[in-house]
């Protein structure tokens, strides 16, 4: 009576071998349908680099930006920050793709226009740009005109903002998960302040 038994657990067995057969042939069909023959994966890091990639050149377009502060008061004349900031800018003109964005003077308001119909403040934008483009020039710069942009500079991160993504990635995981564990380690945080307790 014994020998029945030993039928029934081979049999069982020969069920689990086929399965695992057919599983493994039809894995390995789809696979080739959806792999091309010969095709190589990606290095490990290749995602990861190209968005550090994109964040490195956004910070090279950055440099590109001059600042409100860069400027005397109201004034289309450069202030010693400026004029040590756009000598660095002028060498990498012919070599970098980017273009010089001006800030435009948001502290200005009025409606006090000009014969041109622009307010005080987009007057003074104005000649702004045309004293970087008459720089540009004297540097023997191509398409000075095209170069040189007015216009608002997309927002960054605040630094108490900075600190909660510093905590959350390099520790792996997804930043959904992540962020509000460094939310609630970073202590009492908010937009533009941090509270000391």
């Amino acid at each position: 009576m014994h020998t029945p038994r030993r039928n029934h657990t081979s049999k069982a067995a020969a069920i689990a071998l086929a399965a695992i057969a057919a599983l493994t042939l039809t894995a390995c069909k789809r696979g080739s349908e959806d792999i091309p023959f010969g095709a190589i994966p990606q290095p490990v890091g290749a995602f990861q680099n190209t968005w550090q990639d994109a964040q490195a050149f956004k910070a090279e377009a950055a440099d590109f930006v001059i600042y409100t502060y860069e400027w005397n008061e109201d004034t289309a004349a450069l202030n010693p920050v400026g004029r040590r900031h756009l000598s660095e800018l002028l060498p990498r003109m012919g070599t970098d793709p980017f273009n010089i964005v001006i800030q435009p003077d948001l502290r200005r308001s009025g409606t006090a226009e000009d014969s041109a119909g622009n307010t005080a403040a987009e007057s003074l934008d104005l000649q702004r740009r045309l004293a970087i483009i008459d720089r540009l020039r004297d540097h023997e710069v191509a398409s000075p005109e095209e170069r040189v942009l007015i216009a608002t500079v997309e927002g960054g991160l605040y630094g108490d903002e900075s600190v909660l993504i510093q905590q959350t990635f390099p520790y792996g995981g997804s930043s959904q998960n992540n962020a509000s564990t460094a939310r609630s380690s970073a202590g009492n945080v908010s937009r533009g302040s941090v509270n000391n307790r």
